[in-house]
């Protein structure tokens, strides 16, 4: 069996967009055009990776990340951790460790949690990267030599460069040519199809297949009629305000680590790159106002690190709708990106989540043997999937909470679990007395395609606090 599809048109110009032109132009039967806006910018503030980018740059297929050079190019640092300040209550202090399931020891994290230590000190004390990140900061070409020994870590990037350099590799495949101009028009065919694109010069595109990569607007998903789910209902934080930061203490500030502070409404994110500090505070709108909220990121910057208020640069940058598409493939559209799913940036999967889908495209675009309905039909279960295992896990960070000192924490607080978190706190909580705790039960909850493993629901869960009833014989 044959697939029909061969020319590919990508819509958008962002890291979305050039991470998908990298993804499928490396299947050479694929003739790839990206039409890229020269009207709307990139927004270049600091984004943060998980672990994944690492498989996504290995099947992109450039030399270029072979080496540390790109990491420079993009002013990243390595990234080796997340840590969560307040959000189990005011002074707490969490941290999701990177590649923490491989020898990490649960029941001894488990019995420090008993014994009234917290989390976050066991994980810098015992654990190979906590203990790396309690070191001192660890630079790129530090890094080479451990990521050469077979470890993997994450990084913060400039999300502008970094698609800059995505299009610069991505353009030297002569499968792949690029126009920049805007789409004008979209036009449907008899068939629900996406007949042609109309560009700003009247010139008409069309293609066997659309990646709509244009973020929140959407532009070819919403033609074809994709059906959008929101979940503002469960991630409430629907604004965010920004401030580029200098580096006022770089021994102190430079770390391989993401830090998320919990405030009354939402968190700040605070993101160290070489040469400055990506930060903002997300938050929901219904219990903040955007010039409140403003003056208390401020405060929070002047009493976190010293800055001085007035002198800081603050902006907002965006309101957003957090959901998914019921069907992201959608006739012959397939959305990748903010057009697809969006979540706030809690755990820092908003690469991630359009670099996996770009793999499993690519992957079904490789299959020759399986129908083009079927592999629609196969992308949309599994991504479905994906990004609804981000939300149970994403939502969790709240509802876990202790603090009620706020209209915002006290929602989270009174919110019910869902069926899925009530189920895998079920099993973790009250685990079979013969077995103990099984590791893959949290998977299977999640349908087999989270992005988390267990060990990350393990180490939140004694981040909050949280030991099976059974006690400490589970972990055998």
């Amino acid at each position: 069996m044959n697939s029909s599809i061969r020319n590919i048109i990508i819509v958008g110009g962002g890291t979305a967009a050039w991470s998908a032109a990298a993804c499928l132009s490396r299947n050479r039967k694929l003739q790839i055009t990206v039409i890229e806006s020269p009207t709307i910018p990139i927004i270049g503030v600091g984004e943060s990776t998980i672990p994944l980018v690492n498989l996504a740059h290995k099947r992109m297929g450039f030399d270029l990340f072979n080496t540390t050079d790109w990491l420079d190019e993009v002013d990243g640092t390595v990234k080796l951790s997340i840590e969560f300040g307040g959000f189990r209550e005011v002074g707490s202090l969490w941290v999701h460790p990177f590649f923490m399931s491989n020898g990490v020891d649960f029941r001894k994290l488990a019995v420090a949690t008993l014994e009234g230590r917290k989390q976050s000190d066991i994980v810098y004390e015992e654990t190979q990267f906590g203990m790396l990140r309690r070191s001192g900061f660890v630079d790129n070409q530090t890094w080479k030599k451990h990521a050469c020994a077979g470890t993997d870590a994450a990084y913060q990037v400039n999300a502008a460069l970094y698609a800059g350099i995505l299009k610069r590799e991505c353009l030297k495949r002569d499968n792949l040519s690029h126009i920049s101009a805007d789409v004008t028009r979209v036009h449907i065919g008899d068939d629900g199809k996406v007949a042609t694109l109309e560009l700003a010069n009247s010139e008409l595109r069309t293609a066997d297949l659309f990646v709509d990569c244009s973020g929140m607007s959407s532009l070819l998903i919403d033609a074809v009629g994709s059906t959008f789910i929101d979940i503002g209902s469960r991630l409430i934080v629907d604004s965010v305000i920004v401030a580029p930061l200098e580096y006022l203490d770089r021994p102190t500030q430079m770390q391989n680590t993401t830090y998320c502070h919990a405030l009354s409404s939402g968190w700040v994110w605070n993101i160290p790159l070489q040469s400055r500090i990506g930060s903002g505070y997300i938050y929901s709108s219904a219990h903040i106002s955007a010039t409140d909220a403003m003056a208390e990121f401020k405060q929070h910057l002047q009493s976190a690190y010293g800055y001085d208020p007035s002198a800081l640069q603050v902006r907002k940058i965006m309101d957003f709708r957090t959901g998914y598409r019921e069907k992201s493939w959608t006739s012959n559209v397939v959305a990748i990106g903010m057009s697809s799913f969006f979540a706030e940036p809690i755990e820092s999967t908003a690469i991630a989540v359009f670099q996996n889908d770009a793999l499993k495209l690519s992957d079904l675009l490789l299959a020759e043997h399986i129908s083009d309905q079927d592999k629609a039909e196969r992308y949309n279960k599994d991504q479905t999937e994906a990004v609804r295992s981000i939300v149970e896990f994403a939502e969790l960070h709240y509802l876990l909470t202790e603090r009620s000192d706020t209209p915002f924490w006290q929602f989270y607080k009174n919110k019910p679990y869902s069926p899925i978190q009530r189920k895998i706190l079920e099993t973790y909580l009250n685990p079979s007395p013969d077995i103990g705790f099984d590791y893959s039960s949290i998977k299977k909850a999640l349908g087999g395609n989270s992005l988390f493993e267990s060990a990350s629901y393990l180490l939140m869960f004694l981040g909050y606090g949280l030991l099976p009833k059974s006690g400490l014989a589970v972990w055998k």
